[in-house]
């Protein structure tokens, strides 16, 4: 667990280093700090090459997973869409979007699951946007998507 003095220090260190790089900070230019073992970057970091490896690898099967769309043709348009999503049944894994279509309740469940990935991203934009003195925009759109979870939330009672 990160504690608050710990999550200050990784803050001011990046921080240091975004200055150091003329407020360019690189993922990059992280590791490479974090490689050296008196770094407060280092314990952030899998060491041993086989389990990164590893975990690496399984990212690049999420990211294989998730770049895999159909083309799905409605009445109105034509779309491009994810062939695979979170399964809602299970704590880890994904579900073919075909296989939802005939399970209501799953499907709503994976939509939910979706708002809510956009509900975060709209937030995090919201707080950027304050911070930027920027945020009347944003706070329109995060009512709507707030509106929608809300019905499909509702729709489980």
């Amino acid at each position: 667990m990160t504690t608050r003095e710990q999550t200050d220090s990784v803050r001011d260190h990046l921080q240091a280093m975004c200055n150091r790089a003329r407020g360019n900070l690189t993922a990059e230019a992280v590791v490479r700090d974090a490689t050296r073992k008196e770094s407060v970057l280092h314990p952030y970091f899998e060491w041993n090459d086989g389990r990164a490896a590893h975990q690496y690898r399984i990212e690049q099967a999420r990211e294989l997973i998730r770049g895999v769309h159909i083309v799905y043709e409605s009445h109105a348009e034509t779309l491009r869409v994810p062939a695979y999503v979170r399964n809602p049944s299970a704590s880890r894994g994904y579900v073919p979007v075909t296989k939802l279509r005939t399970d209501r309740e799953r499907a709503r469940e994976a939509l939910l699951t979706e708002i809510m990935l956009v509900h975060g991203a709209l937030d995090r934009a919201r707080r950027v946007a304050c911070a930027l003195d920027l945020s009347d925009q944003i706070e329109s759109l995060l009512r709507g998507v707030l509106d929608v979870r809300a019905i499909l939330s509702g729709a489980e009672a």
